[in-house]
């Protein structure tokens, strides 16, 4: 599931990395922003099937579709909508939520401050791992738990820049994770019991390594070079992160995609962020 960045906006500055931006640099190029988005959509479309959420003119970050709400892949037809912390996203989820109940979906609504898939990782059987702290509630992860037999290993995430805790984990498999390694050691271990874990420092999790997107045996990331001056931190640390995606890529059999979306940047926002899962059949392949 996707939204089309119609209505785009980084006018109300909901997350860390906006605040650090200017208001007067942080005006999105939406004409940009919308063959960024094309670009990736038109990559992925190529082996996946997309459903596109209405976008609504008061939604500025609708285009953020992994925080709608998560499936629950050992359910199969399960969907938990979000509740929303963040300021101006509060009915993203509604829309979403039409179009889960007419693909089929038992659709229900979080009690709690929760961001969807972007909160809550998959991988393998009934096994999760949960975020709590900066957006979402703990509660929230219990009360799926108790609900819906899922196993969560919580994750209190670690800063304000790594607001989801999908900017500390990603599945690369049923078997493999890569892993933000300052998420404590005791939700570490946990992880480790469940899958192999490739350990990653604060600075590849802040270029965001984590924020891939899987399809069979390709692997996508941003390259988002082109947005910073190539004497910067930002910049050295986004070919690091480029390299270290390639090396992995290699070890386990993928072909990385590098897309460039530095539109997004502006709302904080990396490549995962634009997709929200209905199906894992063609993700998770071991």
């Amino acid at each position: 599931m996707m939204c089309y960045p119609k209505y785009i906006s980084a006018k109300i500055p909901n997350n860390q990395w906006m605040k650090d931006i200017p208001e007067e640099e942080r005006t999105i190029n939406v004409e940009l922003a919308c063959k960024q988005f094309l670009d990736l959509y038109s990559l992925l479309s190529e082996n996946a099937l997309i459903y596109l959420v209405p976008p609504h003119p008061k939604l500025q970050d609708q285009t953020y579709a992994t925080n709608f709400g998560v499936i629950l892949p050992h359910l199969n037809n399960v969907a938990i909508l979000s509740k929303f912390r963040a300021e101006g996203r509060t009915g993203e989820e509604e829309i979403a939520g039409k179009l889960l109940k007419d693909l089929g979906y038992q659709v229900y609504k979080c009690p709690y401050y929760f961001e969807g898939e972007g909160e809550l990782k998959w991988l393998h059987d009934n096994v999760y791992v949960g975020g709590y702290g900066i957006r979402g509630e703990e509660k929230a992860l219990d009360w799926i738990a108790d609900n819906f037999d899922a196993k969560i290993i919580k994750v209190k995430e670690p800063d304000e820049y790594l607001y989801h805790i999908d900017c500390c984990i990603f599945p690369l498999s049923q078997d493999i994770a890569i892993v933000y390694e300052n998420i404590g050691e005791d939700a570490l271990k946990q992880i480790e019991k469940e899958v192999d874990v490739i350990r990653i420092n604060k600075e590849l999790a802040y270029a965001g390594i984590t924020n891939s997107f899987r399809i069979e045996y390709t692997l996508f990331n941003t390259n988002n070079s082109n947005a910073y001056p190539k004497d910067s931190d930002e910049y050295k640390q986004e070919l690091l992160k480029n390299e270290m995606l390639k090396q992995i890529c290699e070890q386990y059999g993928l072909y990385p995609i590098f897309v460039e979306l530095t539109e997004f940047l502006k709302s904080g926002a990396l490549l995962s962020c634009l997709i929200m899962h209905l199906t894992y059949d063609k993700i998770y392949l071991k």
